[in-house]
């Protein structure tokens, strides 16, 4: 389940990206909300991170800006996986609280986030 603080960076970092690529396009908030419908404001809270966007309206936005849809999706999963990482390094770590020496422990996650990188 993806947290709150995290749903609000990841509709931050959305609105950001496509910001970007509409400008990028030579395109204006007007123009954008009269190809899918919206009002301007709407266009101008989807870039600040403060409205969701529907996903057919979010699709029709990737045809018009031409955007690969992992260039716009890529940066958002770095956002979940990096708080997934942090909750298992947590959980990992309180695991092995029992562990006296603190140089196995740190040995035992080094070698965990060598191999879950070695999975990616």
């Amino acid at each position: 389940m993806i947290e709150k603080d995290d749903e609000e960076k990841v509709y931050l970092r959305l609105g950001t990206l496509l910001r970007f690529y509409r400008k990028k396009k030579g395109l204006s908030q007007d123009d954008i909300a009269r190809h899918i419908g919206l009002s301007r404001i709407s266009i101008v809270n989807i870039e600040q991170g403060n409205q969701k966007i529907q996903l057919h309206d979010l699709l029709d936005l990737l045809l018009l800006l031409n955007i690969d849809p992992t260039e716009l999706f890529n940066p958002l999963f770095v956002i979940l996986k990096n708080r997934s990482n942090q909750k298992r390094e947590k959980n990992i770590t309180k695991g092995l609280e029992h562990i006296d020496n603190k140089e196995d422990v740190s040995k035992i996650l080094n070698e965990f986030w060598t191999f879950s990188n070695l999975k990616k």
